[in-house]
Order: structure tokens, then sequence, then C-alpha cells
């Protein structure tokens, strides 16, 4: 039994996107993100791919799957879709990250 969710990554895909195990990432895709995933990098994985198990409420792999469907049983397709993973970034890091982005931003000089 575990308490929190997690995603199990290939060794290989894990060295090219530079995470450790135990990173926290986010799970991304066209339809939505999950949030602060515990990274487990294993061989069980086949590279090019990732497992996460829909089990848990506060990271609901379903937010990142695709919305089609099976046409005739109507059972919706929520076991495969495109992600990508990224370390997160915790709130207070983000607001930083945007503060210091603003700050970045080219200033019109008109004379």
């Amino acid at each position: 039994m575990s308490p929190n969710a997690w995603l199990e990554m290939n060794t290989r895909d894990a060295l090219a996107l530079r995470l450790k195990p135990h990173d926290s990432v986010d799970v991304i895709s066209r339809r939505g993100r999950v949030r602060n995933v515990e990274l487990r990098v294993t061989e069980i994985v086949a590279p090019g791919q990732v497992f996460m198990p829909f089990h848990f409420a506060e990271t609901n792999a379903n937010q990142v799957t695709q919305s089609a469907f099976d046409p005739i049983s109507r059972e919706p397709n929520y076991k495969q879709c495109a992600v990508s993973v990224q370390l997160s970034v915790s709130p207070k890091e983000r607001r930083a990250k945007e503060t210091q982005r603003k700050k970045e931003l080219p200033v019109e000089v008109r004379l």
C-alpha cells in the first residue's frame, strides 16, 4: 500500500530528462496536468513509456488521459496518452520566476 501516487519511468528516460529517483514531477498532456508526483525510476517500464496509478484523488491520472471513448461500448479510453514529464516547481518558486520574467520584459521607450 502506498499513501501517495507515483510515476514510474525507465532509467534511460530519467537520465535523458536529468531526473532522479524521488524527484517531485509534473505529468502534462494536452488535456491537463497532475502536479507533484513522486518519480520512481525503474527498469520495469519500457523506455518511452511511463506508468501512473489512477487510484489517488489528489493526483488523478485521468486529468491527463485522452477524452476519447470506444464507439460501441462507450467506455472511456483512460489507459494511454502522450505526456511530458517535468520537474515540479513549488508555488513560491513559480511566483518568483513570474516576477523575474516581468522584470526581464523589454520596456518600450518613446522619445
